[in-house]
């Protein structure tokens, strides 16, 4: 009821530009990372034989600091020193960088604060923080109906959407797809990725391969109109607050994305469900929905 108490501003206007000016501000966005890990990139090549067994910088767990939370980061940390941390499965003769690295590193981050940095074997890289995503594809059939924007199908463009997330998912980004109208479906695959049915998958090559392979050629316009969002909710919050030994979901960030074009017509109401479930998750999870018209 609140909500529908905002004042809001009603626009129209070419869907189409709309679009392409999402598209640039992306693309602009993308080339100052690449331009970052470009640097250091370069850094790292010209400096590689500088690089000893040795470091004049402190283990993390051995560190004393003063640290203060910082909601980037989502943790208590300092800006003031840097530390160093050795996976125990690195090899004996695993090298740290020269202090020249750490110093266009630190460079960088400065010029383009949405830069987190995160050392990888002798190398460093620019990450987003690790997320959560399921993908939720609606399948009613409605929308084999031409969208509003494009001469595509609205069913084109949700897989479009869907595939541009998947493929731009990190390898420690987790990921999974449903597609949904009166029920759910979601990748059977064979013995080696039974998984994908319930629970998060890692985006390595091989899993990213799998889920494309499934928006692509599985999901498929069905031939009834009516639409649950309860059923696929569940089962996407389901996915969420399944567990694994090696992954601490305080530490990451788990996102419902929901594509469709019109409200459920079974079920319970979607805003209950959601609450509900985002309650046993301590509501930790962020949802997004793009509504594909007209």
């Amino acid at each position: 009821e609140e909500f529908n108490k905002l004042p809001f501003t009603t626009k129209t206007g070419n869907g189409t530009k709309l679009l392409a000016d999402i598209q640039d501000k992306l693309a602009a966005s993308l080339v100052r990372f690449k331009n970052v890990l470009d640097a250091v990139k370069d850094e790292v090549f010209q400096n590689e034989n500088r690089f000893t067994t040795q470091t004049t910088l402190p283990h993390c767990c051995d560190k004393p600091g003063t640290y203060v939370y910082d909601p980037k980061f989502r943790k208590e940390v300092d800006f003031s020193t840097a530390c160093v941390t050795k996976s125990p499965s690195s090899s004996s003769n695993a090298k740290y960088p020269h202090n020249t690295v750490s110093d266009i590193m630190k460079t960088q981050y400065y010029q383009n604060k949405n830069v987190l940095w995160q050392h990888y074997a002798f190398a460093a890289t620019a990450s987003p923080k690790d997320k959560d995503v399921v993908i939720l594809i609606d399948s009613s059939s409605s929308m084999k109906q031409i969208s509003g924007v494009t001469s595509k199908s609205k069913m084109i463009i949700a897989k479009e959407a869907a595939r541009t997330v998947i493929e731009t998912l990190n390898p420690n980004d987790r990921v999974a797809v449903i597609s949904f109208s009166s029920g759910v479906t979601v990748p059977t695959g064979d013995p080696n990725h039974d998984c994908y049915k319930d629970t998060m998958s890692f985006a390595s090559k091989t899993n990213i391969d799998k889920l494309q392979e499934f928006v692509s050629l599985y999901i498929q316009e069905s031939n009834t109109g009516n639409t649950n969002f309860e059923n696929v909710l569940i089962k996407a919050f389901t996915y969420l607050g399944s567990t694994n030994d090696n992954v601490d979901v305080s530490t990451r960030d788990q996102v419902i994305l929901l594509l469709t074009d019109g409200g459920s017509t079974e079920g319970r109401d979607p805003r209950e469900v959601i609450s509900d479930e985002n309650a046993k998750l301590q509501n930790r999870v962020i949802m997004f929905t793009y509504l594909l018209g007209p």
